[in-house]
Order: structure tokens, then sequence, then C-alpha cells
């Protein structure tokens, strides 16, 4: 269950609650029609003339969300109305038709908006009781003072500061509240001494003779009446109370008998009430015996298919647990390996700038020219580009050409001239096209120079080889995060996010710091063009021989130094740049066997791919000397020994089945194909997420990855899949 509800089902529980207030209140054999509570806007519509027609001396509809009287019907319907309830509502103002509910004697307008009352409040001659607290009014209305009935008033937890003297004429006024820490008019001292000292004051300033409320509970009639027959008077007043109190206990005889009525039929109904109570607890119990009975045997299978699926949770917790301690693992050595590449990237600068000492682009001269060889060079660069085909291609197709023009030129003179324009034109065609291709075949060496030129760079290639590991990486996390959603476990999904996420700020700092060293690169490029001095025939191609054959001065040096099997296993590796490591630390072959993940460290070795690299190339050689060394085990014991034979003079060898799997078909797991397509193999990294979920057909057109729904700011094609 949600803690916390949305706007739509908090609308549709105030709905059904108001359909709900709405049918009690008009079963309520009580004059009371209530509303409250429900989280009304406004007024539910017909709820006026439902009061006029049902009797209704009561409407609640405290504790809304109203904000004026509207959309409930007419308000003349409600003029038998005696109790109005509308405090704790959003009311702004009254409109003026208040001034039709004459028979209300009971406004509770208390904690609203209200900032004024209408003239037409002096209507209402019925009114008793007027609460007004907790509004924004001001000031009060003259009208006030010409409610003859009104016996309390209520303007507290307002701005009100001053009373209106017209208060004063409201004899029947038996408490006022007010605010009397705000009072100016009645004084602070006289509104503390309560209702009486406040009125004779108002009295005193309109010139009026205080009367006590108690002997002015009607209204009192006019003066010229007063002044004449004070007696008769008296005797009127006392005829009206005795009257009332008649009508009132007339009036409380009827509500007995509806009362009584009422009883009877509400003890009718709980007798039947209770015939269907018994009858429904008998379906009841029949029916929860028949749902025991089915929960039982649910309960069963329900049972035996968890107890199969904890078993099989179990076990794919423990092989998942495996994989996230290996990527765990491996994601503090990428972490640390780049806190640490700093070093190795000050040795490659050191070395760059040897190289490029060594360069100097000293000016090339004939004899450099001389000694180029040009088959070793074509051959390479026609692994790159393959522009030498295309001209030899367009050569032949002109001799062609030019043979058969030749041919049909003798074969008649009519068609000679035009046949030799037409073949001049195009010859003159193919010779513009054969002039720009030669100026283009200077462009296309460029571009194989600078080809190579990021291919021998141990910089970008270092980099590039980072990359490829931390693509592998984060596609292994994809798959784990998506093994962790179906089995929802959210630890372990903050867990591969928060590496995610790691590993995805490295990956594009080693991106934009490749960039950086592409721009470095072609900007050497731009250099060597223009310190270039003449025409010198074959430019690129000589510089890209020189890059070829050349090597670091001191490299080479380190290299002498090293014991060839290791140089060997390091080239196995890919870990060239790292001779010189081995040699001045004087690592031999046999140091080097029994070395450990941790001694590479040492060493200065910090890429955690090279070192599981070259721990697999030391294996693979300890390997293969020991299957050489039981090869010659064998021959020696098979000179030394005579074959053993049996009864029918065959020779029986045992053979040695290995145990362990090979080291090639270990896997963590299979690669899972696309998320939406569900066939290609997932080739794409989305940035900034860096999840690994779709091939590269499927990722054009996506705005939104499809794993955690973030913006997908960049696509990046994986180097390995």
């Amino acid at each position: 269950m949600p803690f916390f509800k949305n706007k739509k089902q908090v609308r549709d529980e105030n709905k059904s609650e108001i359909e709900r207030k709405l049918v009690l209140a008009q079963d309520d054999p009580e004059p009371t029609f209530d509303l409250s509570s429900c989280g009304a806007k406004e007024v539910p519509e017909k709820v006026y003339s439902m009061c006029k027609v049902m009797q209704k001396e009561v409407l609640l509809l405290h504790d809304n969300n109203l904000k004026d009287l509207k959309g409930g019907g007419d308000l003349k319907n409600l003029s038998q109305l005696r109790v109005l309830d509308l405090h704790k509502n959003f009311i702004s103002e009254l409109p003026e038709e208040i001034r039709f509910l004459t028979s209300l004697q009971v406004l509770n307008l208390s904690h609203n908006s209200l900032k004024s009352i209408p003239k037409g409040i002096e209507r209402l001659q019925s009114l008793q009781t007027f609460d007004l607290q907790g509004n924004k009014l001001k000031t009060l209305p003259d009208e006030i003072s010409k409610m003859k009935s009104l016996r309390t008033l209520n303007v507290s937890h307002n701005n009100v500061t001053k009373l209106p003297v017209s208060l004063a004429n409201v004899r029947t006024l038996e408490n006022l509240i007010v605010d009397v820490d705000i009072m100016i008019f009645p004084s602070k001292d006289v509104a503390s001494a309560g209702t009486d000292e406040m009125m004779k004051t108002l009295c005193a300033v309109a010139g009026i003779e205080y009367v006590p409320p108690s002997k002015c509970l009607l209204p009192v009639l006019d003066s010229g009446m007063n002044s004449r027959f004070p007696e008769a008077n008296s005797f009127i007043q006392e005829d009206n109370s005795i009257e009332n109190k008649i009508q009132e206990l007339e009036r409380g005889k009827e509500k007995k008998f509806e009362k009584l009525a009422v009883e009877q039929q509400m003890r009718q109904a709980k007798e039947e009430e209770a015939v269907l109570i018994a009858m429904n607890k008998k379906g009841r119990e029949d029916l929860l015996k028949a749902i025991s009975e089915d929960d039982s045997q649910a309960n069963e299978k329900i049972l035996l298919e968890q107890n199969k699926k904890d078993r099989e949770m179990d076990h794919n917790l423990a092989t998942l647990a495996n994989e996230e301690q290996q990527a765990n693992d491996r994601v503090a050595a990428l972490l640390q390996m780049n806190d640490r590449s700093k070093n190795a990237e000050q040795i490659l600068d050191e070395l760059e700038k040897d190289r490029i000492a060594m360069e100097n682009l000293v000016k090339i001269s004939q004899e450099d020219a001389e000694n180029l060889r040009r088959k070793e060079v074509l051959e390479n660069m026609n692994a790159l580009l393959q522009s030498e085909q295309a001209q030899e291609k367009m050569l032949h197709d002109y001799q062609a050409v030019r043979n058969a023009a030749t041919t049909e030129a003798l074969q008649t003179v009519l068609d000679e001239s035009r046949k030799i324009d037409v073949y001049l034109n195009e010859r003159d065609k193919d010779h513009s096209n054969l002039i720009k291709n030669l100026a283009n075949e200077e462009l296309a060496q460029m571009e194989a120079f600078h080809v190579l030129q990021l291919q021998t760079d141990d910089k970008h290639k270092r980099i590039t080889n980072q990359l490829e590991l931390l693509e592998r990486e984060l596609q292994e996390l994809s798959f784990l995060e998506m093994e962790r959603k179906q089995e929802r476990q959210d630890d372990d999904l903050q867990l591969l996010e928060t590496n995610r996420q790691a590993l995805t700020d490295l990956f594009v700092l080693l991106m934009e710091e490749r960039e950086k060293r592409e721009e470095e690169l072609a900007k050497r490029l731009v250099e060597l063009e223009e310190r270039r001095e003449g025409e010198i025939e074959d430019y690129w191609l000589i510089q890209f021989q020189r890059l070829m054959d050349q090597k670091p001065e001191t490299l080479i040096i380190k290299q002498h130094g090293c014991e060839e099997i290791i140089a060997e296993v390091l080239t196995e590796a890919s870990a060239q740049d790292y001779i010189a490591n081995f040699a001045r630390n004087k690592i031999t072959w046999q140091i080097l066997r029994d070395m450990k993940d941790d001694d590479l460290k040492e060493v200065g070795i910090h890429e955690y791919g090279i070192r599981w690299k070259i721990l697999k190339a030391v294996q693979a050689r300890i390997e293969e000397e020991n299957k050489a060394a039981d090869k010659t085990r064998k021959l020696e014991s098979s000179e030394s020994q005579p074959e053993p034979t049996n009864d029918s003079g065959s020779c029986s060898v045992p053979t040695v089945t290995p145990s362990a799997p090979p080291l090639e078909s270990i896997e963590v797991h299979e690669e899972s194909p696309c998320v939406i397509c569900m066939e290609a193999k997932r080739d794409v990294i989305f940035l900034v997420c860096g999840h690994v979920c779709c091939c590269s057909n499927c990722s054009t057109g996506l705005k939104d990855c499809p794993m955690c729904r973030q913006t997908i700011v960049k696509t990046v094609k994986m180097f390995m899949v």
C-alpha cells in the first residue's frame, strides 16, 4: 500500500465520500443535512432544493474546501433553515442572497477568509448566534446593529480594533467576544471587563440608556407605545413569553411523537436486519469453509513452488555474488589504475620527447629518396588505402578506349574525324581526372601516415586498451543490473549503480584524453607539412617508412638488457612498453614464473588488463615447458625400458584426460542480446548512464535509456563486442 496518494485518488475518494454523505442525509429522519468533512470544493448540486423539500433545518458544511456558496442552487430555498455551519473552509466573501435566510438562528463562519460582510446581513432578524472568529475582517458594518435578535457575536482572531457605536442598538447581545490585546475602542481595560462593560461604553458614546439583555430578549416595540402604556408593555411581554413557552412545549411533544414513531420504525428495521444478519452469517460460514479448503490446497501448491524457487534463488544468488565480487575487484583495480597512471604517462611523455628529438624534421636528402624501400612501403599502405588499384584501373580503361578508337579509325575514313574528336575529348577528361588523382595521391599518403601514427603511438594505444576494458566492465555491470532487477534486490542494485557511475565517469574521462591525443597528433602532422622544404617527391612515403623503422633509442637499449623469453612474453601480452621496467628491475625468467598480481604492481604495471594478460602468457609458457619436459621424460623412459606386451602381442598405453577445462572455455556468462530486437549483440554504450543494453541499429532514434529512462546525451560504439 503506498504511503502517499496522488491527486486523482484523493479526488475519487472525496467524490465517493460526498455521494455517501448525500445518501445518508436523505435517509436521515432528523432535520439535519450533514455534508461535513468530505473534501468538497463546491456545494453539491441541488443541495439547497433538497433541504427545502425534506424540510431540513440544519445544514452542516464545515471542514471542507469551499471557496463560495455557489453550485448548491438558489439560496432562496433555505428560507426555513435555522442553523448554517460553514466553519473551517476557504470562503472569502458571502453572496448578497444570504439575506433570504430569514429564519436563520445560528450562522458559523469561523476560520475562513472573509474580508467583509454584505449589507444584506441586516435582513437576518432571527439570527441569534453569529460566529466570525478567525477571518480577515478589519471593520464591522453598521448593518449588524439592525439584527434585533442577536445574542452572541464572536469577532476574535481578526484585525478588528474598533467596534461600531451603532452596536449599542443591539439590546439582546449577551456575549461579545473580541481580541482584547488589539482593541482600541473600547479600550483594552473595558474589553477585558466583559460584554456588559463594552455595551455600557457603547451606549454612553451613542447617548443611549443601557438595558441588560435579560430584560430585552424580544425585539423592542417602538418608543411611542412604550411611553404611553408602560404597564401594558410588561403584560404583553409576559403574555408573549407564556405563549412562547406553550409553543415550545407543543413543539417538544410533536418531536417526541416523531421520535417514538422513528424509534418504532428503527426497532422493526433492526429485527429485519437481525434476520438478514443471521442468514448472511450462515452463508458466510459456508463460504469461509469452502474458501479455507481451497486456501489449504493452494497453500500446499504454493509452498512446493516456493521451496523450488528458493532453491533456485539461493543458487543464482551464490553465482551472482561471485560475479559481483569479481566485478567489484575489477572496478577497484581500474580506479586505482587511473590514479597511478600519471607516473606511466610521464614516462611515455619522456619517450615521446626523445622520439620527437630524434626526428627533428631533418631535410630529406637525395640519398634518403634513393634508399626508399618502395615495395615494402607500398605493401603496408595497400592495407590501409587502395587508391593505386583505382588509378591502374582507370589507366587500363583509358588504354582500352584508345585502342578501340584506333581500330575503328582504320576501318572507316569518313567517321575518323568525328571519332577522333570524341576520343580526344574523353582523353582530355581522363587526363584531367588522372592529374586530380595524382594530386589526391599525396593526400592519401598523408592520411596513411596519420593512421600509422595513431597505431604506433603508445599513449593512444594505452588509452584505447583501457577503453576496451571499461567497455567489457560496463557490459558486465549492465547484465548484473538486469538480473538484480528481475530478482528485486534493491541493495545490490544501489551498489551496482554506484560502480557503474564510477566506471562511466572514468570512461568519459578516457574518451576526452584520447580525443586530445588525436588532436595533438593531427597538429604534429600539420607541423610536418609546414616544415616541408620544396617539392620533394614521395615526401609522405619517406615519412611513412621512417615511422615504421623508428624506435626510441632508450627503449632499444633497455630491451637489450632484458632476457629474450621475457621480451617474447611481454610482446604476446601487448606490453612491450614495460620491457624497460623489467630490465631496470633485473627480473629474470625464473623470477617472472613466480610473480603474482601484486608483484607486477610493484614493478610499475598499474593496468589490470595488462597484468592479467602477462600472467596468462606466463602460465601458457609454463604449460608449454611442462608439456615439453613430460614428452622428454616419456621418450627417455621409453628408450631405457622395454615396451610391455600382453598375450596377444599388442601394447596398451593408458591415456590421461585433464580434469580442468581449458582457460579459453571459461566464461562468466553468455552475452545477452539487445533488449529491443532480442537478436543482435549489444554494442552501444549510452552516456551519461553507462548502460550497455542495445545494438547499434535499435539505438538510433532513442532519446531515453530503456533500462533507467535517463536522457541519452551521447552513444558510443563499442570497440570489441
